[in-house]
């Protein structure tokens, strides 16, 4: 439901990493071999859980209303962005992840608000 932060890791480190490639390889073979009889029941039950144009998240399992959920999205669709581009994934991410959790927080509202505009003019 993407409701915790990303991260990233080994799955040399990570056995849940391990089970994630595994899931990932999968569902790439199925996708590959459609209509192919080996992977007809495994077929089945990744068809259930993909939409025909994209493999991310089902929207109606997310809780919009959260800001965790809609950064994480952010990512992985930048993520996708980057895979076709043939970019590596990894190089800059931490940096998109900050800016785009700081584009998705509400900005601060009454004191507060003219605090950060004053700081932020004078550069801190």
């Amino acid at each position: 439901n993407l409701a915790n932060p990303l991260r990233f890791g080994s799955s040399a480190d990570n056995p849940t990493l391990q089970l994630a490639d595994i899931v990932a390889g999968a569902t790439a073979d199925v996708l590959q071999h459609v209509g192919e009889a080996p992977y007809h029941e495994l077929y089945t039950w990744v068809g259930e859980h993909m939409h025909e144009n994209h493999m991310l998240p089902n929207d109606d399992l997310i809780d919009a209303n959260r800001i965790e959920p809609r950064v994480n999205l952010s990512v992985l669709k930048e993520l996708a962005r980057r895979a076709d581009k043939g970019q590596d994934p990894l190089d800059g991410i931490e940096t998109f992840y900050a800016a785009e959790f700081r584009r998705q927080t509400p900005a601060p509202r009454g004191l507060r608000a003219q605090l950060d505009a004053i700081l932020a003019k004078r550069g801190r």
